[in-house]
């Protein structure tokens, strides 16, 4: 057998490696990390923390229709943002969708529900960081 063809006899099992694993059930005890993707048994969404290709996008939660995204996307975590800002996340509104992207405080230290203060974008006015005690302005940047 000539060389070129036992490196490409060697190297073809390798071109079929998936560089992610999938699995259908997780236990509490177990974590998905950043290339594991949850696959529901009838492979009607998929679930996992990923980077697709060279996205800087890392460490979205997303809920995919069909297996590996077939479908699309169904909902992503840096659409939905609590009380932490990202790099690649969002603050604001999208006029076209009527999606606000704001952060929210927890309702205490040990309580992560969501508490009374928040802090968004104005669309109304000139755009500007407010943030808010409920309904009320508390501070704004100038």
């Amino acid at each position: 057998m000539n060389p070129e063809k036992w490196v490409f006899n060697l190297l073809l099992p390798f071109l079929f490696i998936r560089f992610c694993t999938s699995i259908d059930t997780l236990t509490p005890t177990q974590f998905i990390k950043d290339g594991d993707v949850l696959v529901s048994s009838g492979e009607t969404f998929a679930l996992g923390f990923f980077s697709p290709g060279n996205s800087s996008r890392r460490r979205n939660l997303v809920l995919f229709q069909g297996d590996r995204g077939s479908g699309g996307v169904v909902w992503q975590s840096f659409d939905h943002p609590t009380n932490t800002l990202l790099p690649n996340m969002k603050l604001g509104l999208d006029r076209r969708t009527g999606l606000e992207w704001f952060l929210t405080s927890w309702k205490s230290r040990d309580d992560p529900g969501t508490g009374e203060y928040s802090y968004r974008v104005e669309p109304n006015e000139l755009p500007q960081l407010i943030l808010f005690k409920g309904s009320t302005r508390v501070w704004r940047i100038p």
